[in-house]
Formats: structure tokens, C-alpha cells, sequence
């Protein structure tokens, strides 16, 4: 019979996780806030903090333990092992979007895409790497965080009307909440007002930002609530 493992006792290390967290987004809000910065806490994003945040939780727990167990014991720990699992290769997936935006790289791959890439092979390219992405991936979610602001500045730089003609059915709906609630403003609205969960529009790039993505693949009843709750919270304002 295998000995049970004992627990460690991290005492005041445990609270490394949340301290990193607070010291880079309260901290740099404040400090941008001082400084005059507009949109002080943008400057540093939510999910970049949560990311350095998990990934200091990762480093203090248990080195020995591989890291596919860290990352098992973190998701079932956080909630639901697959929606955990999704929720951090969202977070991954921003930040990296971010970070490569922030240092050019968006552009430079532009700029090399239109050098490189004929005009009448982009289309098809940019759906032969989403395939190689969600393949390596495993999530739809991921791809379109990394590819869809990448696929948007190609189409733009050269030339392509990016325009989408309507579909007859979909189950997510983008929600613009811009004429009544300002960007900074719709993540305490939406969770701590509605009382609901979705993703935020920044999560798929700049030009999302003010818009809420709705899951409607589930019981009608449920959809209503939402709709119902953001509804009422509006005429509040």
C-alpha cells in the first residue's frame, strides 16, 4: 500500500501568489495613477498579473512535482478541471497577444506576410495555420485569441475587406455595451452588477474592446436571465 504524502506547510509563502499579483496591477495602476497615466489600471492588464501571479504559485509549490501534476492539481483546486484548464490557455494566449503586440511583432508579421505571402494565398494560409494552432492547442478559444488580431492586421495591411456577410445561426453573441457603460468600467458591471461570467471583447483584440462575448449553447432559460439582468441593470444606470 503506497504511504499517503504528507502536506507541506508553506506558512507565509503561500500568500507569494497573491502579493505578486497585487504588487503589479494595484501597484501599477497606482503609480500610473499618480503619474497622470490615462486609464491608469489598463496599463497593466488583469490576466498578465494572474499569469506572473500562477506562475510564481508554480515555482514555490513542490519542485520535484512535474508540471503537467501543478498544473492538475491548480485547475481541479481553482474549479472544474476542463474550464480551469481552457480559463489558462485564455489567460496564456491574451498575454502572449499582448506582449508581442506591445514589441512590434504584430506588425513586423505583417509586414512580412504581405512581402512574402502572394495576395491570393493568405486567406488560404491564415486557415492552414488556425488548423496547425487548434491542433497543437486542442482549444478553439486559444486559436482565435492568437490568430484573429494577427489575421485582422494582414487583411487590412493588404487591402482585403475584412467585412463578414451574416450567418443564419451561431451560438455566441458579441454584446456592445460601449453607448452605456465606458471600457474601464464593463468588467464591474457586467460581474459584480449582473452577476454573470463571459468573455470580454479586449480577450479577441483592440477592435472587441466594450463588447461582451455571450455563450447561448445552453437552456434558453439561463440566456434570458442574463439578458434580463443586463437589461435591468442598464435602466438603473
Amino acid at each position: 500500500m503506497e504511504k499517503p504524502r504528507s502536506e507541506k506547510n508553506y506558512k507565509g509563502l503561500a500568500f507569494v501568489p497573491m502579493i505578486v499579483f497585487l504588487v503589479l496591477y494595484v501597484g501599477c495602476g497606482v503609480f500610473f495613477t499618480l503619474t497622470g497615466t490615462e486609464d491608469p489600471f489598463g496599463q497593466m492588464p488583469r490576466y498578465v498579473a494572474v499569469i506572473a501571479a500562477i506562475c510564481m504559485a508554480f515555482v514555490f509549490f513542490d519542485r520535484k512535482t512535474p508540471l503537467s501534476a501543478k498544473t492538475e492539481i491548480y485547475t481541479k483546486g481553482a474549479g472544474r478541471y476542463g474550464v480551469m484548464l481552457l480559463s489558462l490557455v485564455v489567460l496564456l494566449a491574451g498575454g502572449f497577444q499582448s506582449a508581442a503586440s506591445a514589441m512590434g511583432a504584430e506588425n513586423s508579421i505583417v509586414n512580412m506576410g504581405i512581402d512574402l505571402i502572394p495576395l491570393n494565398f493568405l486567406v488560404p494560409g491564415i486557415f492552414l495555420i488556425s488548423c496547425i494552432i487548434s491542433t497543437s492547442t486542442g482549444t478553439s478559444m486559444g486559436t482565435q485569441v492568437a490568430i484573429i488580431p494577427v489575421a485582422i492586421a494582414l487583411a487590412n495591411g493588404a487591402g482585403i475587406n475584412v467585412a463578414m456577410a451574416g450567418v443564419e445561426g451561431t451560438y455566441l453573441l458579441f454584446l456592445d455595451l460601449r453607448k452605456y457603460v465606458k471600457p474601464e468600467g464593463i468588467g464591474d458591471f457586467v460581474q459584480k452588477k449582473c452577476k454573470l461570467a463571459v468573455d470580454y471583447g479586449e480577450w479577441f483584440g483592440k477592435n472587441f474592446v466594450g463588447f461582451n462575448r455571450l455563450n447561448l449553447a445552453t437552456h434558453p432559460e439561463y440566456v434570458q436571465k442574463a439578458v434580463a439582468n443586463i437589461a435591468r441593470e442598464i435602466q438603473a444606470l
